[in-house]
Parts: C-alpha cells; structure tokens; sequence
C-alpha cells in the first residue's frame, strides 16, 4: 500500500488517495447510490489526509445534498458530497493548492490534536448518552417502590 505516514511516531500509514471512478467501480452493481454524488465514508477514501470532511468540502467550494432517512421514531440526515467537486479537490490536496486547514487533517500536530478532543468528548457523550437514562430508570424505580414501603 503506497501512502504517507501521519507523523505521530506510531507508525501508521495514511492510504494514498483514490480517484473518484475507483470509489464508484468499488460500489458494484445495484448499490442504489447516486453516481454523481459520494457518502462521507466514499470521501474518505479520496481524501485519506483529511479527518473533517464537511469543512474541507466548503471551504473548496464541493456541492452538497441532504440526504433523509424517515425511520419509525424519526429521521435521520447525512451529507452527500458532488463526484466531480470531489476529484476535482483530491487534485487540490495532491496538487497542495486546496484549502485544507491544518486542523482538519490527520498529518499534522494540529490535526491529531483536534482527533484526541474529539475522540475525548464523543467519549464523554457516550458515557453521559449511557448515564442519563440509567439515572432515569432508577428515579422511575424509586417512585414506584418506595412510596408503598413507606406507607406500611
């Protein structure tokens, strides 16, 4: 695998870019994905340097649709980002004339900075997503048990 090491003393190599027509021959057949617009995950694979996607894509000007998802409880929405503007900024990056901040790549002092205050907080999210209905269930258990014992 040709690529580029990220710079954190671990070792790790970030994969070298792949062309937009790689990642929809990757798709196969029937996938029912839109040929002119790629998921996030598909990006990533163009833009391996890259850890924010989002602010990259709108900072170098790639189009953008929402896609929408009802489900039962709800919806949910994800981004989806124009092919061409996409091999047109991977050539950007290779090229070094995209707008990439610092932050928002995974080479840089910046950037792995940025990861581990992500990673801290998604962590910290995650332990409180957990905490509160576990606080909730145990207030609800209360509430049904303790007034019966108290009144005999």
């Amino acid at each position: 695998m040709s690529g580029y090491r990220d710079g954190d003393g671990e070792g790790r190599v970030i994969p070298a870019p792949k062309s937009v027509a790689e990642i929809l021959a990757m798709r196969g057949e029937g996938s029912g994905r839109d040929k002119d617009y790629l998921e996030q995950d598909e990006v990533w694979h163009a833009w391996p340097g890259v850890w924010m996607i989002s602010p990259v894509a709108a900072a170098n000007d790639v189009r953008t649709r929402t896609i929408t998802t009802y489900l039962t409880w709800g919806f949910t929405s994800r981004p989806v980002y124009h092919a061409e503007d996409v091999q047109r900024v991977t050539d950007a990056i290779a090229a070094g004339t995209a707008v990439v901040e610092p932050r928002w790549r995974r080479d840089t002092d910046e950037g792995r900075a940025a990861i581990r205050e992500f990673e801290r907080t998604r962590g910290r999210r995650a332990f409180l997503g957990f905490l509160v209905p576990l606080l909730f269930i145990i207030a609800l258990i209360a509430a049904l048990v303790l007034p019966p014992l108290l009144l005999s």
